[in-house]
């Protein structure tokens, strides 16, 4: 007993049709998902979180940075404020992204704290402090980093403008805005 089987119909202008209008649709998606403005909130860690997170309106908002925990001494092992759980779990929970802040104004005033942010950032320590923070973002569930460091110390020899050795020792704003200009500084910020 022979049972005739229907032929494939061939591929035809609908079929095409529909692969044109289903790419159309993706690529459309795809660019209204990307052209939602970032709109970043900071939240001071030295409040009380478990309550503040409960007032946040989490849907105006793509990424919650905790400003600002830091490292307590030279091994480069960051702070962690315990508060800091309630609000990673709400804003993760609305679909925000949550970045721990490092730095911050009070690191730009406090020598101690700056130069700590300098000898960890040295060559010869700068792998293993970013271990530290690679490692501290994965424990506490964050989804990324935000680097808020002033200041400027310049390379063994770089020269000014003028041709002058650079005086090894951080420079802030101020600096800048009376009395440093470094081209190449520039440049590599830039």
């Amino acid at each position: 007993v022979s049972i005739p089987m229907k032929e494939p119909r061939p591929a035809g202008r609908s079929h095409a049709r529909m692969k044109t209008l289903l790419l159309a649709l993706c690529s459309a998606s795809l660019c209204l998902a990307q052209s939602r403005p970032k709109v970043v909130a900071y939240v001071p860690n030295w409040i009380d979180l478990k309550e503040f997170s409960k007032t946040i309106d989490y849907p105006r908002i793509t990424h919650l940075n905790i400003a600002f925990e830091n490292p307590a001494d030279d091994s480069g092992i960051l702070s962690f404020q315990t508060q800091n759980t309630a609000l990673i779990r709400r804003a993760k929970a609305a679909g925000v992204k949550v970045l721990v802040s490092i730095g911050g104004g009070s690191v730009s005033e406090n020598k101690a704290k700056r130069e700590t942010y300098f000898r960890l950032l040295d060559d010869k320590r700068r792998a293993a402090f970013v271990k530290h923070i690679a490692a501290y973002i994965e424990r506490h569930d964050f989804d990324g980093l935000d680097v808020d460091l002033e200041g400027y110390r310049p390379v063994p020899g770089e020269l000014d403008q003028l041709g002058h050795e650079i005086v090894d020792r951080i420079y802030n704003q101020k600096d800048f805005d009376r009395t440093l200009v470094i081209d190449e500084r520039t440049k590599r910020v830039a």
